[in-house]
């Protein structure tokens, strides 16, 4: 995770996108100003073979920088900022106009290099003045498109300082894909298109149309007359594959981003939602994924979730551990997507959440019982490294190390045997795969084996077969969900529970203690 403050340097890297910039403002803190600690999330929603987001750019200020308004010309740095993902003019007329402002641009430094893939997650974290930086905002380019982009209009949508100087959040809010913009400088073409077959900034047929919502790709299902169809199923140059459901934002529900901020002392939790936590598993396609935050005097929890789930009939917190159904503790007002409410918290609840014993459950007439479920779950980071088991299979077991970057990644060992005892060998099997919230899945699992111990040991001679795909689920801090499927006879595939053996590893990041 990354931290800017007041006394940073501007950051250029041409191997992004946009640069990444900070503007300090002409003046300092204000005498009577708190400097506060405050962190931006910023995850990217859209499913696999969706839509990716140029680096965001983020603002704060007092309350008067407007980036755009509905049905007016886009200025010159927003159609920068539209049509090339280039944020270095916006940041320009930032420090400009906005005086004692903050602001950046964050970057995703994992995947595909510059924008923010699909399902992808993102922090920064900023020292802010309370008086000068009341106020949040946010813009970044959705692509591919010729110049689609998300932002906010209202400078004062997210307040995050009141006029005493308190701290008003948590905050957490879902970009829906009913909120993508047409900047109106660039004909929706979908030749030319930045991250498309764009070969050189600003080379699209210009307009003049003012800002309008955005129709939708062409044959989408906003805009199912436009032609020519050229994004939805289409390829990039860099051979990037843009499905024609997964990268339609005009589909019911469709969500582009959730973007949250926390302050100190805030804890924040982020997981998963499937069919497979469900008890017992609920054969469903549908999925979500939510935050929850614990505000610092923990006596309020925030949750916010987006889910995939037709025609939604309820959801709620329930309690009981991962594997067990359990009651009812708060009912969402409402389960259609996104799904977000406060509750208050008494002491006893958050004991409850701490040791992982609330999940969230989403039901629907096909699945009365609920069709999709996640654990309130802190997010997979290095405090989860260490050794893992399930206490029924003793005498095998996981070595799990979580890595703390900026393209978090989960190494797993795990130490068990092979499918037939004639043998009388050990199998170790090794993989490495992305960390999405709280799960990850390895899809290069091998099984290793042709070595001999001690002098006699050669490099070479180790074999690397490639074995399936393992996938973790982290319920709490210390219990998940082992999914496998291999692709050798023998070992077939299944599900079980796992518990930690060690205790975290001081001094890693993350909130399990």
């Amino acid at each position: 995770m990354k931290k800017f403050n007041r006394s940073s340097k501007s950051l250029f890297s041409p191997a992004l996108i946009a640069p990444l910039a900070l503007s300090t403002g002409l003046l300092g803190f204000a005498p009577s100003a708190q400097a506060v600690e405050v962190t931006v999330t910023i995850e990217n929603l859209s499913p696999s073979s969706g839509l990716f987001l140029t680096p965001v750019w983020v603002g704060f200020h007092d309350g008067n920088f407007n980036i755009y308004d509905l049905n007016t010309p886009a200025s010159p740095a927003l159609e920068r900022l539209a049509e090339d993902g280039n944020n270095a003019p916006l940041s320009a007329e930032f420090t400009a106009n906005a005086l004692g402002g903050l602001d950046a641009t964050i970057t995703d430094l994992g995947g595909v290099p510059g924008p923010l893939d699909p399902g992808g997650r993102v922090s920064q974290t900023f020292d802010l003045n309370s008086a000068t930086n009341r106020f949040f905002s946010y813009a970044t380019m959705v692509i591919p498109s010729n110049d689609a982009f998300i932002a906010n209009a209202n400078p004062q949508a997210y307040e995050l300082f009141d006029a005493g100087g308190n701290f008003t959040g948590p905050i957490s809010f879902t970009v829906l894909g009913t909120q993508v913009k047409d900047a109106g400088t660039e004909a929706n073409t979908e030749t030319d298109a930045a991250f498309f077959d764009q070969t050189a900034p600003n080379t699209g047929t210009p307009t003049t149309d003012p800002i309008s919502m955005h129709p939708g790709f062409n044959g989408s299902l906003g805009n199912p007359g436009g032609v020519p169809v050229n994004i939805l199923g289409g390829t990039s140059n860099d051979g990037v594959f843009f499905d024609s459901l997964a990268a339609d934002f005009t589909r019911p529900g469709y969500a582009i981003a959730r973007i949250t901020i926390t302050g100190p002392g805030d804890k924040l939790f982020n997981f998963v939602l499937d069919g497979n936590q469900e008890v017992p598993p609920a054969d469903t396609p549908a999925n979500g994924s939510c935050v929850g935050i614990l505000n610092k005097d923990q006596t309020v929890f925030t949750a916010n979730c987006h889910h995939t789930v037709q025609d939604a009939t309820a959801a709620h917190i329930h309690e009981a551990p991962a594997g067990v159904n359990g009651d009812v503790i708060f009912p969402f007002a409402s389960a259609e997507s996104p799904i977000q409410e406060t509750f208050n918290f008494t002491a006893e609840n958050v004991a409850t959440l701490m040791a992982g014993n609330f999940y969230i459950n989403v039901h629907s007439g096909d699945f009365p019982g609920g069709e999709i479920r996640g654990q309130v779950a802190a997010p997979l980071k290095g405090s989860f490294s260490g050794s893992w088991f399930n206490p029924d299979r003793s005498g095998e077991g996981f070595l799990l190390e979580a890595t703390n970057s900026d393209d978090p990644t989960l190494v797993a060992t795990w130490f068990t045997y092979p499918p037939s005892s004639d043998s009388g060998a050990q199998a170790w099997l090794v993989g490495s795969g992305p960390i999405r919230l709280n799960e990850s899945t390895i899809t290069n699992t091998v099984i290793t084996e042709g070595a001999v111990f001690g002098d006699g040991f050669d490099p070479s001679a180790v074999n690397r077969t490639p074995w399936g795909t393992l996938k973790f689920t982290f319920t709490s801090c210390t219990t998940g969900i082992v999914e496998y499927n291999s692709v050798i006879e023998g070992f077939g595939s299944g599900t079980f529970h796992i518990q930690r053996l060690t205790p975290p590893l001081i001094g890693q990041e993350g909130d399990c203690p």
